[in-house]
């Protein structure tokens, strides 16, 4: 499948369907394909969620081709609406927000998330600098 067509039939869907399918479904399926479809339609997902600001929830957890400047953008675009956030076994991510974005052109180096409250991390292994706003009550495992 193209980048366009997935996109479009994304498009089409409803904010609690594209987080079944981002959260449930392609999860399921990715680990059923070869390494390099996998790959490939990793990078497909990952440039098509850099479009959406309405995820409550987002599990990206074992997503092998996130790395800092995609788990940034999607964070950040989600920012106002993310309520449970699973980055489980991210080895690529060194960062989650950053005073290093400032060169990136945003005025904001942490990333604020009001109503977040559940964040794992766990297994993240290279992560060095976590620079978010959180709730009060906000879980985090890891």
């Amino acid at each position: 499948v193209s980048t366009k067509k997935f996109e479009e039939g994304f498009d089409n869907q409803s904010q609690i369907t594209r987080e079944y399918f981002v959260n449930v479904i392609f999860k399921r399926s990715i680990s059923e394909v070869e390494p390099e479809n996998s790959s490939r339609c990793q990078k497909i997902l990952i440039e098509t969620l850099k479009k959406y600001d309405d995820f409550e929830l987002l599990d990206l957890g074992g997503l092998s081709e996130l790395n800092d400047c995609n788990i940034d953008v999607i964070i950040r675009k989600n920012s106002k609406t993310l309520r449970k956030l699973f980055l489980k076994d991210l080895t690529k991510i060194t960062r989650i927000g950053s005073a290093s974005s400032t060169r990136m052109g945003l005025t904001k180096p942490k990333i604020a998330l009001p109503f977040l409250r559940r964040l794992d991390i766990r297994g993240c292994a290279n992560l060095e600098l976590l620079e978010i706003e959180i709730h009060p009550i906000c879980l985090i495992d890891g």
